[in-house]
């Protein structure tokens, strides 16, 4: 399987120097094809100088925004006290409609293994390898690799984004990937590793993962409006691929600042110990940008009060 780097280089030389419109080595059939309609308004709407928030300071963000060309903002949607107060798009989008959310996705994945940690269904020391029957590994190190170091982003898989697009046993691919570093060592994003713990999720639900998802976070939430893309192996992407408008995953938001209260109704609400211990716990990475420099802050907390 370690044949992706070389199909990944042939992939984007045939982009570079072919000429061909479709270089493509795997098969694509676009998978969400309806365009979703406008759910129900939750939120009230209130004006943002009736909870102290200057008008003309959200404007001239706003402008800020919209002249500032790496932001490349579609939808924006700024909430004070559990009311609206600012909501824009860009022409063409809505933030009433589910859009394509990227590594946003990863979050629902952070509150599924959470979830599922709190029933005992699933432990952050839990072997990855083991949900895999009969899974082989080129690098013996792989077998020490947890569920934790999938959260932490520090698998030390080399299988990435950039692999997947000359793929489709992604599963057999990351275990049997080269490894950079051994488990627990360093950080280093990953998609993949949100990948794999999506897949771990779906085994310790019993194979539902989108009915466990829905029953116990979606729809007390009133969140029926999603799309969730799937692998070339028929399971949800994990760490990209979730289609959500604002609204719902303003939603989130509001119950994780609530530690799980959502407008005075708590329902499964339960923060063991091990929670605790990841409660703002965040640690500074280093991140290599063009000038090899620069930090930022990934945050390690399992929200399990979901």
């Amino acid at each position: 399987m370690r044949n992706w780097k070389k199909r990944t280089i042939e992939l984007v030389s045939g982009l570079i120097l072919s000429g061909k419109k479709s270089p493509a080595v795997i098969p694509y059939t676009p998978q969400k094809t309806k365009i979703s309609g406008e759910e129900e308004k939750f939120f009230p709407r209130r004006g943002c100088h009736k909870l102290g928030i200057s008008p003309k300071r959200l404007t001239a963000m706003l402008g800020a925004l919209e002249s500032e060309r790496r932001a490349n903002l579609h939808n924006i949607m700024i909430i004070k006290d559990g009311a609206v107060i600012c909501e824009c798009s860009h022409p063409g989008y809505d933030v009433n409609v589910a859009h394509l959310s990227h590594s946003m996705s990863k979050s629902l994945v952070g509150i599924l293994v959470a979830m599922l940690m709190e029933d005992g269904a699933l432990s952050e020391d839990d072997a990855a390898i083991s949900f895999f029957e009969g899974m082989s590994c080129s690098d013996k190190r792989m077998r020490s690799l947890t569920v934790k170091n999938l959260l932490e982003m520090k698998s030390g898989v080399d299988f990435s984004e950039v692999g997947i697009v000359t793929e489709t046993e992604w599963t057999e691919a990351f275990f049997n990937s080269s490894m950079s570093a051994a488990p627990g060592e360093v950080f280093k994003y990953n998609s993949l590793n949100s990948y794999i713990l999506g897949r771990i999720a779906e085994r310790a639900a019993g194979g539902d993962i989108i009915g466990y998802l829905e029953s116990r976070l979606l729809n007390p939430l009133g969140i029926n409006n999603y799309f969730w893309e799937k692998s070339p192996e028929g399971h949800i992407k994990g760490g990209f691929g979730v289609y959500m408008s604002c609204e719902s995953w303003a939603k989130i938001g509001m119950r994780i600042l609530g530690r799980g209260e959502f407008f005075g109704k708590r329902e499964y609400i339960a923060v063991s110990d091990e929670v605790k211990e990841y409660e703002n716990k965040w640690r500074e990475v280093q991140l290599a940008g063009p000038t090899g420099k620069g930090s930022a802050y990934h945050s390690e907390k399992v929200t399990r009060q979901i």
